[in-house]
């Protein structure tokens, strides 16, 4: 359903006639008591002209604000069920791949692990297997001897005895572990996952310590403003004493009521 705003012409060339007390105001200089007074007859002109202005044009601003707000909640209607389901689509096939990295992540955890073990055990049967043949050569040299002595020859023994054992050298049988059965990563057309690190405060008082040691940029503490300038009109003059870092800043508002202030020629002309 298409909804039409009605646009009502406003009485600008009142408006028009009335502005040339902009430039005056804008002209005028506080630079003593009556200058002071004209300043806030000047004021409670302007303040009568906005809102004039205001009256002339409000209506229309809010019948445009009102169409325009009736235009974003049919597009809504449309839009954001829509919107939500591919936030929600998004976010489960999100949630499902990083299930299936981490079953990956496992599984070559636990390949890895066999290789470990697998390998250990071929190091530990070569070195058994190294023990066992110097332990024959020991065996091979002491059966020689003995044979010398019993020939009666007991500088050969002797001689054979004194020989060290050739060192032995066994090289592990290489390792085999099947590849982990591992699941493809899933592919859907059209859509692909980027990384999106964000960053979450865990305690507060660690952050400010490292803060105050320097180990990390004043810039990551931001200020509460607002709660600043509550205190603020609290503590007033004092908030720099009950605050450290901060001081009070007070900034003086001049209030005027409305009403054509009637400016004379002669005020106008000093």
């Amino acid at each position: 359903m298409t909804q039409k705003v009605v646009i009502i012409a406003a009485d600008t060339q009142a408006l028009d006639q009335k502005r040339n007390v902009i430039a005056e105001a804008r002209a005028l200089a506080v630079v003593d008591v009556p200058s002071f007074g004209l300043a806030g007859t000047y004021r409670q002109t302007l303040k009568a002209y906005m809102d004039t202005v205001a009256e002339a044009f409000d209506p229309n601003i809010k019948r445009w604000h009102e169409g325009h707000k009736a235009a974003l909640a049919q597009k809504a209607s449309y839009y954001r069920p829509a919107e939500e389901a591919y936030g929600v689509l998004g976010a489960n096939m999100a949630e499902y791949d990083r299930a299936q990295e981490e079953v990956r992540r496992i599984a070559a955890a636990m390949a890895e692990r066999e290789r470990v073990i697998a390998e250990v055990k071929a190091m530990a049967e070569a070195e058994a297997e190294r023990r066992r043949l110097e332990r024959e050569a020991e065996d091979r040299l002491l059966e020689a001897a003995l044979a010398a002595q019993e020939a009666g020859d007991g500088e050969s023994a002797t001689r054979i005895l004194e020989q060290p054992v050739e060192p032995v050298y066994v090289a592990p049988t290489p390792a085999y572990v099947p590849p982990a059965a591992v699941p493809e990563r899933p592919v859907a057309a059209g859509t692909s996952f980027r990384e999106s690190w964000t960053g979450e405060l865990m305690n507060l008082s660690q952050l400010v310590t490292a803060v105050a040691s320097g180990r990390v940029p004043v810039a990551i503490l931001q200020v509460n403003v607002t709660e600043l300038n509550r205190l603020a009109k609290v503590w007033k003059a004092e908030l720099g004493k009950k605050v450290p870092g901060t001081r009070a800043v007070n900034k003086p508002i001049a209030t005027t009521r409305g009403g054509w202030g009637g400016i004379t020629n002669e005020q106008r002309e000093g």
